[in-house]
């Protein structure tokens, strides 16, 4: 792949980002003022299990077929290409529809129990469509990065968003009437038929570019390997899949956990069950959004940085892979900090424009040390896991995960801290988190015998 197609990959997904991440403002905005911040705390509590089960289901296989296809796209094998692509979307839906069924019988006691809030159950039983779509999308996705075609998912993304935003303005005035469990409902109904829009899309793209062979000559019958069998290409993947799903899993255990303690410990604090609702929905609904905007151009950066990676890897090309890491943490250092600075002068007409209230001002202005931390974190774990430094990653992850408890399950009983505890464990949490993540590269990649694998 030349520099300016990946640039131009870069640039596609990233116009996407920033065009979704609008369009989510605008969809948050519908939300907030058609249901208020306790509805968005109700349905936030059932984000994080949906994150789990997504991670459960998936098994990271998107990341493992898109390394998967981007070796094999470079040996021109476009056999284990597409058989890759269908026994990993196989896979998938068998995983989805399981869960699903796990999630249907076990919307009572996940509600009551592990969520420690009934009005979170209906949003539960309405959560399988979101995540059936979700986890085979991912699949499709992953095959496309791995293409080095970054517009099929970008439209996709687009689409999806587009949808989810009709249908949360047309749903607006019932969710606006509705009780708390009913209105959160409603919003993962939305939630789901925008995800089932992008898996329409993007199915649409893959029939497409399957009819345009030609773009990946076959090599030579000499040079091509032998047809892999389903099996075989099954416990390749998982190979590849299982420590990026540990990654995935601790983090999203992380986040299942921070809803269920969090609510908790503020109700420790003094506050009462409406408020702590509340409180979370400011942090998790209208802050933690403002936390993100810098992943418009970070987060596009990192996914073609994986493949790359593993492209360079697989020539054996250290010194390529140095200049490319470390132009991408320097734009990345320079975009988060700069960020940061600005953050906390722009929370309070951020937090008015956007919500039409100034009540999530502070919150935004606290989360302003986390954005260079996180990132650089975030880039540096994309590039450990391309060079099979997965397990490196999952130590990191579950080190600042169990330090970013820690912290915020002391501060947030606290009456003096309260909501604020939550922000101080993620930043400290973020910020071992990327440590480990920069020693261990500049640990790999000083070692002069150095083979990227």
């Amino acid at each position: 792949m030349t520099k300016r197609h990946m640039l131009k990959n870069v640039l596609t997904l990233s116009s996407a980002s920033l065009l979704v991440r609008a369009m989510g403002f605008i969809y948050r905005v519908i939300l907030v003022r058609a249901a208020g911040a306790e509805v968005i705390g109700v349905f936030q509590m059932t984000s994080p299990l949906l994150k789990l089960s997504s991670s459960v289901v998936s098994l990271g296989l998107p990341v493992a077929l898109s390394k998967t296809v981007a070796e094999a796209l470079a040996r021109r094998d476009t056999t284990k290409m597409n058989k890759s692509f269908k026994v990993s979307l196989v896979f998938v839906l068998c995983n989805s529809l399981v869960a699903t069924a796990v999630l249907l019988a076990s919307a009572g006691f996940l509600s009551e129990r592990a969520l420690s809030d009934n009005r979170t159950k209906l949003a539960i039983m309405t959560m399988p469509l979101a995540l059936v779509f979700i986890c085979m999308s991912g699949v499709f996705r992953g095959y496309f990065h791995g293409c080095r075609n970054a517009t099929p998912p970008a439209v996709a993304q687009v689409m999806e968003q587009s949808v989810r935003i009709a249908v949360a303005a047309a749903l607006a005035s019932r969710i606006a009437r509705a009780p708390a469990e009913s209105a959160a409902a409603v919003i993962m109904l939305a939630l789901g038929i925008g995800e089932m829009a992008g898996f329409a899309t993007l199915a649409v793209l893959k029939f497409a570019s399957g009819r345009r062979r030609a773009e990946y000559p076959p090599a030579d019958a000499k040079s091509r390997a032998p047809a892999p069998s389903g099996i075989d290409l099954v416990s390749e993947l998982l190979a590849i899949s299982l420590p990026l799903t540990a990654v995935g899993f601790a983090s999203s255990v992380s986040h299942t956990l921070d809803a269920m303690i969090i609510p908790r410990r503020l109700l420790a604090s003094g506050c009462d069950t409406a408020e702590a609702a509340l409180l979370f929905g400011r942090l998790s609904g209208m802050a933690m959004p403002v936390l993100f905007l810098p992943g418009l151009v970070i987060f596009p950066v990192s996914t073609m940085l994986l493949p790359e990676v593993a492209a360079s890897a697989a020539n054996s090309n250290p010194s390529v892979l140095r200049a490319k890491l470390r132009q991408v943490l320097l734009a990345t250092s320079g975009l988060t900090v700069a960020t940061s600075l600005v953050i906390p002068l722009a929370a309070g007409p951020v937090s008015s424009i956007l919500y039409g209230t100034d009540e999530a001002a502070s919150l935004i202005a606290w989360y302003a040390p986390a954005v260079p931390l996180l990132y650089i974190g975030y880039v540096l774990s994309s590039a450990l896991n391309g060079l099979g430094k997965a397990r490196l990653v999952l130590v990191s992850t579950i080190a600042g995960c169990l330090l970013d408890f820690s912290v915020l399950y002391h501060l947030v009983a606290m009456p003096s801290i309260n909501i604020y505890g939550v922000i101080i464990g993620d930043t400290i949490g973020f910020g071992l988190t990327a440590l480990i993540n920069w020693i261990g590269l500049s640990v790999h990649l000083k070692k002069p015998s150095t083979r990227l694998k």
